[in-house]
């Protein structure tokens, strides 16, 4: 029998929306439950923490050391083109003569800037990623007991919702492996800065929040030929607090491996060291080579990890 044509229309919308209706979700054994689900959207991204020393890197025309030049624009570019290569979340600087040079090489779209409130020509600094949340704390100026070294920045970061102390330092050259009681100027002026490290090293450890040391130590900090520790790491109170060194038995390959002991650290409390990923630390070495290619950049090549930041509760 045929249906009437009004009737026919009417069966065949009925049967095509039957057939576009959605068959309900399956349950998957791989979705995560809800707990881990809010566990995942607690935890923050990786944090690449990074130090730099950027030799020297100033416009000025005069008061410079003879042996020293002013850095031309090819320079900066050349700086940056690397600083958005290391891509770091938070990087200390040394050797910098004022925020707007820093700001030169990490770019102000992506970077904000923090610097040793004086006016030496090499200063010391952070480059922060823009949208982290810190605060900065008073310069570290007893690391400046002369008048004529560099005092210490030292901001809070906070880190998806804990706090995390970072200390930029840039010590005394010239007493890389010497013992610290020489009478060499050099080891006497860094013989006056590591109480200063010390007490802060203490401080931190007493508050029990994670902390991390980043910076040119102008130390190389390897045992005595009796295998000790070296004299400057127990001056500064490492051994007590645990504190590691990411550079410790690792190999310089910088400028072709000029000098393979590390001066360069980032050094961790206890509770930092254990956020850092397994094989995240990097040394960034530059692909040019040559004279004219160091005094475009640097003697320094950057250094860095990352941190995980563990979920909130």
């Amino acid at each position: 029998m045929r249906l009437p044509l009004r009737a026919t229309l009417v069966a065949l919308a009925l049967l095509s929306a039957c057939a576009q209706q959605p068959e309900p979700p399956s349950a998957s054994p791989t979705a995560p439950q809800p707990e881990a689900a809010a566990r995942i959207a607690r935890t923050a991204p990786a944090l690449t923490l990074a130090t730099w020393n950027l030799e020297w890197l100033t416009t000025r025309q005069q008061g410079l050391p003879s042996n020293v030049r002013p850095r031309p624009a090819a320079a900066f570019d050349a700086l940056q083109r690397y600083a958005a290569q290391l891509n770091g979340d938070i990087v200390a600087f040394q050797e910098v003569d004022g925020a707007e040079n820093a700001a030169r090489v990490f770019n102000p779209s992506h970077y904000k800037i923090e610097i040793a409130d004086e006016r030496d020509v090499q200063r010391v600094g952070f480059a922060i990623r823009n949208g982290l949340s810190y605060t900065r704390n008073p310069d570290v100026v007893g690391l400046d007991p002369t008048g004529s070294l560099r005092r210490g920045v030292d901001v809070t970061v906070n880190l998806n919702g804990q706090p995390l102390r970072l200390l930029a330092v840039h010590l005394k050259s010239g007493c890389f492996d010497a013992p610290i009681t020489s009478a060499a100027d050099a080891c006497r002026s860094l013989s006056r800065q590591l109480p200063v490290l010390r007490t802060w090293i203490a401080e931190r450890t007493r508050e029990g929040i994670p902390f991390a040391i980043l910076g040119d130590f102008n130390r190389r900090f390897e045992p005595t030929p009796q295998g000790q520790p070296d004299p400057a790491w127990v001056a500064i109170g490492a051994p007590q607090a645990q504190l590691v060194r990411v550079t410790e038995g690792r190999r310089s390959e910088c400028w072709g491996g000029e000098y393979p002991k590390y001066i360069d650290h980032i050094v961790l409390s206890p509770k930092a060291a254990s956020l850092v990923g397994a094989q995240t630390f990097r040394q960034l070495v530059y692909s040019e080579s040559g004279p004219r290619a160091k005094e475009l950049l640097s003697d320094h090549c950057p250094i860095s990890v990352q941190l995980q930041p563990q979920p909130t509760s």
